[in-house]
């Protein structure tokens, strides 16, 4: 793939070098010359000084014909700002937006783009670590409605189907593991005490779902 990277921080320095790595063609953005210091030395990709704002900018890094644009700074502003052009102006079917500020989330959805927000992601993470005897939360970052769950089938659970605990368009087991052994259920799947489940739910209805396993937030 043809990646744009703005924003040669450390997340984008990262990402490039991980995405270089892979073999996919990169380019990095930034005002900063200097930015690219922290690049390693065999980094294969392009790096463009400039305004990644800037529509010039972006097609001097190929973002004309790129399969995805990232914008990494430390602005949501200019994070946003720059998406749009990518998504606006050059058609870049994947646009990835780094942001901070997780209430703003919203109007990068109906601007039609993915966002990425470390401060979201780090704070479940950090409750996932202090409350770690409950179960695990994690948010999907393509909506701020949808969260990821994994806990341990309580007992009086035991032999029931995984149909029983699922709700068209609000949960959804996608994953199960038994023994060792991971699976995709079906909604026949038989639950066992003990088995570790992974669902998908809709977190408006997370209440219901903690009534249901027994479980604490």
């Amino acid at each position: 793939m043809k990646i744009v990277i703005m924003g040669c921080g450390r997340v984008g320095i990262l990402l490039a070098k991980i995405l270089d790595s892979e073999g996919h063609k990169v380019a990095v953005i930034d005002r900063d010359s200097l930015a690219f210091d922290d690049l390693c030395e065999d980094f294969q990709g392009h790096m463009i000084t400039g305004n990644g704002i800037d529509a010039d900018v972006q097609r001097e890094a190929g973002t004309a014909d790129a399969d995805a644009f990232v914008t990494a700074t430390r602005d949501d502003n200019t994070n946003i700002m720059a998406a749009q052009v990518a998504k606006e102006i050059f058609g870049v079917p994947r646009v990835v937006a780094r942001i901070y500020d997780s209430e703003r989330e919203h109007i990068f959805h109906e601007l039609g783009l993915k966002t990425i927000c470390p401060v979201t992601v780090g704070a479940f993470q950090i409750r996932n670590a202090i409350l770690a005897d409950t179960l695990r939360r994690t948010p999907l970052e393509t909506t701020n409605n949808l969260e990821l769950i994994e806990a341990a089938l309580p007992e009086d659970l035991d032999g029931k189907k995984v149909r029983d605990i699922q709700s068209p368009g609000e949960v959804r087991v996608v994953a199960l593991e038994r023994e060792g052994l991971s699976m995709i259920p079906n909604g026949d799947t038989s639950l066992k005490s003990g088995d570790t489940i992974t669902i998908v739910i809709s977190r408006d209805v997370m209440p219901r779902l903690q009534a249901l396993l027994g479980i604490k937030a």
